[in-house]
Parts: C-alpha cells; structure tokens; sequence
C-alpha cells in the first residue's frame, strides 16, 4: 500500500462530470499532502467531459482512471418499476468493490453533489473498528428535514421490521469508506436483488443502511457530510462543529448548479467550479438563470443582505477599504450607501445616469472618473451586467482590480 494514498471512488454521467470535476477540484486542492488515485466508475462514454476529469487530475498530479460498470437493461427497468429511479449510476459505484486493483484495501466513495473543504485523511484512515463499512448519519432522518410524511413512515417501518431502534443508524451513501474485506460478505447481485425485492426508494443508501447496518460504524455528519441547508436556514444550535470537511448538497432543493444559491456554501462551490477546465460551461448555465430567474435571484440577494444585518453584520466587516465609489444608483445602491456610511467609510462619488448632478452624485462619465482615481473599489450594483459595466470600465483605463460585483462582496 502507498504511503499517504487515497483511493475515491465517485460515479457519473456524461451529464453529470462537470459537476464532478468541481468536487475533485476542492479534493485535490485540499488535500495537497495525499496521493489520490481517482477511479471513475461510468455506464457510457464521457467523450470531451472525460478530458476535463483528467486534466483536473493531472493539474494536481493525481491519478484518475475510468471504471466501466454496467447494468443490464431489463434490470434496469426492474429498478425503475420498483423504485422509480431512473438513473442506476450510484448504486454502480459499489461494482468498485470487485473492479478496483488488488493493491487497494479500502476506498471512499463521494458523490458528485460533495464539496470537500479540507484534509480528510483523518476520516480516510480511521479504524473501522471489526466494521466493513463507515457512513455518516443521514441527518434528513432522524431531523426529519427534508422528508415527507410517506417516507417518514416507510422508513420506520423498515426500521422495526428489521429491529433497529436507533434513528442514528441510517447513513447516507455519498460519503462512505469502505473496507474491501467486504468482499467476504457483499455480493453486488444480491444487492441489485435486494433493491428490487424490497423496492428501495433510494437505492444502494437503503440497501446498506438497512441490510448491513450491523456491518457499519456510524459517525456525525457535520464534519463529513454536512447539509448545508442547515447553515442556510439556520435549523440548528451550537453544537455543530465548525471544522467542516465534506460538504454535501444532498437534495434536490440544494443542488448548487439548480438553484444557484449564493449563501456561504453555494458561493464556495461556485468558486471551485471557476478553477475547472469545464468552467465556461457551468458559469454559462449561471448566467441563463440569473437573466430567467432575475426577480428571484435578487430576492434571495436581498434576503441574504438582511440576514447578515439582523446579525448586526456590515457588508464591509471583512474589508479594510478607506475609499470607495459606487456605480448604480438604485435599491442596491441605496442600501450599500447606508453599509458605507454605517461603517464611516468615505464615499467619494456616486454614478447613476438617472440621477441629478449633487455633491456625491453624478451622472456624467467623466466626473465620475476624475473622482474615482483614488478609491480602493469601485463596487458595481446592477449585478446581472456586471461584466458589461466592467469592461467598459476597464476601457476607461480603471484597473480590473478595482472594480468589484456587489454579489460578489455579498458572497
């Protein structure tokens, strides 16, 4: 075994790898002392998207290597009779088990939708203490976020049926290690039987939680698995730890690349996902839904904005600016001069073509770049042609550096 190797196993979709290459990207780059050897477990051909996952990879002086898995069709139809499911891709990642190299003893698998925000070797290499598997707690359970009042009751049911009487026993199947002496005891058919038989609504995540619960060693899930609704919509106390290492936007009402929602953690993902190669497109697809769902986006900006003032927060508390100017004048403006103002910071002129020529304001261009020379930002409010305002900015003569988005500030 080498020394200080990890071996990840993640599963994808053509569709999907974009996505994936963001949680490789904060993998690799938080875990520099670690030798990660990536294993791709896919059903097709990722064509260009697979360059994308490698060249990440090998920016980082990893190793990653494709696993082909494959389910046959009319089980694949089974499984969508059963459970409804229509993707078998994540619970194919479990065929690793039998295709990963004999060289491997254990492997850790994250799902596509996981964000990883520090060394997570400590988790890697724990004991498993006479266990096979390690899963975190699937805190959508036993908080009862998140679930619905059938899957409440069907989850207890397997529950009792099988005489489990601790809520904390049922793990989530997007951060899991697992030890490959498993491979005395799980057999990937009697899984896929399992699932059908049972009709497991989420797949492999029932069939190890409920058939191998004895098998696994469960941890806290919010330092390896945290849900970051929680933090959004503040649903828990103080006992959390702040040391996060995993992140995972485990629902469909969190997926970064669906909602696009810039609190803390959407906001990290979002810079990661600028570091890929397959950036242009996802930042592409961030575009669109902020020119379609405009009123919704500055909605949630704004909420965002009055979250951090009932905490007693500025926008500026994490700046040290002296001199600022704002360009755009209108609701944001008008707010972001209150932070300023708050915060006893000068603000040396203000530029909006719809407003008169007064002390600050101005409406004229070339005003506003004479009084501008000095300030440590130009922060531009009309955040969804940012990048328009920027580069004609920019043609002024005014340093790219010099010019912030309000979203930006606000993220």
């Amino acid at each position: 075994m080498i020394k200080n190797r990890m071996n990840i196993v993640v599963g994808t979709s053509k569709e999907y790898a974009k996505y994936v290459s963001v949680m490789l990207e904060s993998l690799y780059e938080n875990n520099p002392k670690s030798q990660i050897y990536v294993y791709i477990c896919i059903e097709e051909d990722l064509e260009e998207n697979a360059d994308v996952l490698r060249n990440i990879a090998q920016k980082h002086g990893g190793f990653l290597e494709f696993l082909t898995v494959k389910t046959d069709l009319k089980i694949k139809e089974q499984i969508k009779r059963a459970t409804n499911y229509e993707t078998t891709i994540n619970f194919n990642r479990l065929q690793a088990i039998d295709l990963l190299p004999e060289d491997v003893d254990r492997f850790l698998m994250l799902g596509a939708d996981t964000l990883v925000l520090g060394d997570i070797s400590d988790f890697y290499n724990q004991d498993f203490e006479d266990n096979y598997i390690v899963m975190c707690t699937d805190y959508t359970i036993y908080e009862k976020q998140e679930v619905t009042e059938e899957w409440a009751k069907y989850f207890q049911q397997e529950m009792n049926r099988r005489k489990i009487d601790n809520i904390k026993r049922y793990g989530n199947s997007d951060v899991v290690l697992i030890n490959l002496e498993i491979k005395n005891i799980f057999k990937f058919d009697e899984m896929v039987e399992s699932i059908i038989l049972n009709k497991f609504p989420t797949l492999e995540q029932d069939y190890l939680s409920f058939e191998m619960n004895k098998y696994i060693k469960f941890v806290n899930p919010f330092v390896y698995n945290y849900p970051p609704y929680v933090y959004n919509y503040q649903k828990i106390g103080g006992d959390v730890d702040p040391d996060i290492k995993i992140v995972h936007f485990a629902c469909r009402g969190s997926k970064p690349w669906l909602i696009w929602d810039t609190k803390k953690f959407g906001a990290i993902w979002l810079d990661y996902a600028k570091k890929t190669y397959g950036s242009e497109s996802i930042l592409e697809e961030y575009r669109e839904y902020k020119k379609s769902n405009k009123f919704r986006y500055y909605y949630n900006l704004l909420n965002h904005w009055m979250d951090l003032k009932e905490q007693n927060g500025n926008i500026f508390d994490q700046y040290n600016y002296k001199e600022v100017a704002i360009y755009g004048y209108g609701n944001l403006g008008k707010h972001l001069l209150h932070d300023i103002r708050e915060k006893n910071i000068c603000c040396k002129c203000i530029f909006d073509k719809n407003i008169e020529n007064t002390q600050i304001f101005t409406n004229e261009m070339n005003v506003f770049l004479e009084k501008v020379g000095s300030v440590d930002k130009i922060i531009v409010t009309p955040i969804f042609v940012y990048d328009a305002i920027c580069e004609e900015l920019c043609k002024m003569g005014i340093e790219k550096n010099r010019i912030i988005n309000l979203e930006d500030m606000l993220n």
